[in-house]
């Protein structure tokens, strides 16, 4: 862009900014495609196209320094700078909330100082690449060594230009960062939504250009409109994300209450925080209602432990099995939760947690000491009008014996409300999914938590045996990846990340 800026200026030719970036955006793309997908090629193009073509329309392309006469020049610079900012943020904001999720709320703020230092820095570099090609201390100088003596003090000097600006840009954002509320997750919108997004923004543009007033309250609407439908009552959701060997399941409410049901792995490192941590804000959210670790299995907790850590994310509760025998890593987790300042809840067999309209009603274990640990796991029935789920942990066949000798759980299964969703018990394990269990639920979807190539050997032969007799659908993470179901009470779908 800037050559063809300079090669207009030579042949006394008129300078188009949109022409210039779109035989960039060409050239770019013909050297590699590929980056048409990325988040930094987006943002680059994005916050170019906000400085050519929606700044001038925001400014007025009619206004000079002369009608600021009476308002200081820096009040001036300030002012402009700001919708420079805002010029830059109206285009890019569908492609942050794509890839990141979130809102940076002092992005406006942070661009005043960023924008007009960005055309030093530029000139900076250029010097300093044309300097390095002149000069053979350019390679001292990248190597962190070399004389910079005499006509390599340019190269100095342009260079530490260069690391001044850029040490600016990290302290900006580190500041910022360390600020409340630095930023909104409002989770990444769908395609549709980015479509209306950018037709409403050249629609605004034009009324503003065209000074159309009489329509200015029309497109208030409209931005009002696409800004509360990330907050509107949505479908039921339930995730089962690809953690490997381990459990994570995320749940939220039609009213936008998260809780995770268990999240760890036995084989993939950082699960919380590339995993589950992402899979939250990828819904929308960065604080969590309810955490719930169903037994103190590390493949059920250790991304929990992370998440707990995080001060990124917010836990306000956080639930684990009313047991009394409770070992090192259960003990390890309430620390944890204390440390987070969370109300900690012991859950038992009879209890329930309601969140709006989703019901979660506690089936195991019956407060005591356990031996086994699995079979102190939390086991839930979730009803959501008439759509059922149960959440099994690691339960065993002892376990399940003791589901179908509870009275109302299969009083209400004989009733005719049909289980529609299994998450298929310790992971496949010999230990559970038994024949008696299977069919008197009649589950019509069957999720399974499991590795691939695991040394377990999960899931057992015989269960998916089963499974296949007694579920109508099964799923399984290592072959799908994550795994989402969503409802409206009364009907639900099923859709997998890898098909």
């Amino acid at each position: 862009m800037l050559i063809m800026s300079i090669i207009a200026d030579v042949l006394g030719r008129r300078y188009d900014a949109l022409s210039a970036i779109a035989v960039a955006l060409l050239l770019m793309l013909i050297v590699n495609p590929g980056q048409i997908t990325q988040a930094g090629f987006l943002l680059s193009f994005g916050a170019v196209i906000g400085i050519a073509c929606v700044y001038p329309v925001i400014r007025g392309e009619d206004r000079d320094d002369a009608k600021t006469a009476g308002i200081s020049l820096l009040i001036y610079k300030l002012w402009d700078g700001i919708i420079v900012s805002i010029s830059v943020q109206l285009v890019i904001m569908p492609i942050l909330l794509y890839n990141f999720y979130e809102i940076p709320v002092y992005g406006v703020i942070l661009n005043i100082v960023v924008v007009p230092l960005m055309s030093v820095l530029l000139g900076a570099l250029i010097l300093l690449a044309i300097s390095g090609c002149i000069e053979s201390g350019m390679a001292g100088f990248m190597s962190g060594s070399g004389d910079f003596s005499g006509s390599n003090a340019i190269v100095k000097l342009t260079a530490d230009i260069s690391d001044w600006i850029f040490y600016v840009y990290k302290m900006l954002c580190k500041l910022t960062e360390s600020l409340p509320f630095h930023n909104i997750c409002v989770g990444r919108p769908d395609k549709w939504w980015i479509i209306l997004y950018y037709i409403l923004l050249i629609v605004t543009l034009l009324i503003l250009k065209s000074d159309r007033k009489r329509y200015i309250a029309m497109t208030a609407i409209l931005w009002v409109f696409m800004i509360v439908s990330f907050i509107i009552p949505d479908k039921l959701l339930v995730n089962m994300f690809d953690v490997g060997q381990g459990d994570g399941i995320y749940v939220r409410t039609p009213e936008h209450k998260s809780i995770i049901i268990d999240g760890g792995s036995s084989s993939k490192k950082n699960v919380g925080t590339y995993i589950l941590k992402n899979g939250i804000k990828y819904y929308g959210t960065d604080r969590i209602d309810y955490m719930i670790a169903t037994h103190s299995d590390a493949d059920h907790y250790s991304g929990l432990l992370e998440l707990l850590s995080d001060p990124g994310i917010g836990v306000d509760n956080f639930v684990l099995p009313a047991i009394t025998n409770p070992d090192e890593s259960y003990k390890k987790l309430v620390a944890a939760a204390e440390q987070k300042g969370c109300r900690i809840y012991y859950m038992k067999s009879g209890d329930i947690l309601s969140c709006g309209k989703v019901t979660f009603y506690c089936l195991n274990p019956d407060e005591g000491a356990y031996a086994d640990k699995n079979r102190g796991s939390i086991v839930l029935w979730m009803r959501y009008g008439n759509f059922d789920m149960l959440f099994t942990g690691d339960m065993d066949v002892d376990v399940e014996n003791r589901l179908l000798g509870n009275e109302q759980f299969m009083n209400s299964i004989r009733d005719g409300n049909d289980m529609e969703v299994l998450k298929v018990a310790h992971h496949g394990s010999a230990t559970a999914s038994s024949k008696e269990f299977l069919e008197n639920m009649d589950f019509a979807v069957s999720l399974v938590s499991v590795g691939e190539n695991n040394r377990y050997g999960h899931p057992a032969p015989e269960v998916m045996e089963r499974l296949r007799v007694y579920s109508g659908y099964i799923y399984l993470t290592k072959d799908s990846g994550a795994i989402t179901i969503r409802s409206d009470g009364s009907r639900y779908s099923v859709s997998q990340y890898r098909r």
